[in-house]
């Protein structure tokens, strides 16, 4: 007998070696939390059939052993067979979280800088004439504090996607400013006249 924990330790192939000792058919289909299951059924409905037979010898030898009533094995099943409807659905929302997670910071994006009066700004595009557009990238106040930032600076930098609550791309990493490096920019001396 094999438990859930065990068997979510082995690998796929000694999973695919189990469901051949037990003899299930397809399982060189399935995915590594489907053999599980598989073999995990199996494994409920050998054990009765193996009790079965051992309550016949019993009954052979003269023994009398008080019957036990059997649990209603249909109403478990079909408790069990909710819960594993879920849990591949949780799985790929899992999958597609992780793979939304390696992809932040990949992207990277170009544009010019517009500060608003509150001291944060945006990046703006030149597919639309530099004006307010759904493509922006947020500039924290921070970063254009840090790297000496001023309105009119080409910037290009790695960004991520929108959160749930943002309206815009946010701008994580700065690559160049005014095709520099930031430490060239940040220190350079603001033109007086």
């Amino acid at each position: 007998m094999y438990t859930m924990d065990e068997l979510n330790d082995k690998l796929l192939s000694e999973l695919k070696a189990i469901t051949e000792e037990l003899g299930i058919k397809g399982a060189s289909k399935l995915s590594k939390q489907d053999l599980i299951y598989k073999i995990l059924d199996e494994q409920a409905i050998a054990k009765p059939k193996k009790a079965d037979a051992k309550s016949e010898k019993t009954k052979e030898d003269g023994d009398k052993a008080p019957k036990k009533p059997s649990p209603r094995g249909r109403t478990n099943d079909r408790r069990d067979s909710r819960v594993r409807r879920d849990r591949p659905d949780n799985r790929k929302n899992s999958e597609y979280e992780k793979k939304v997670k390696e992809f932040e910071g990949v992207i990277e994006s170009e544009g010019v800088l517009e500060m608003m009066q509150d001291g944060y700004g945006f990046l703006r595009s030149s597919d639309y004439n530099y004006l307010a557009s759904p493509d922006d990238i947020y500039v924290s106040p921070s970063q254009i504090k840090l790297f000496g930032l001023k309105t009119g600076d080409t910037v290009l930098g790695k960004i991520r996607p929108p959160k749930e609550n943002e309206k815009y791309f946010a701008l994580i990493e700065v690559s160049q400013i005014n095709g520099k490096t930031p430490e060239q920019v940040r220190d350079r001396i603001p033109l007086s006249i």
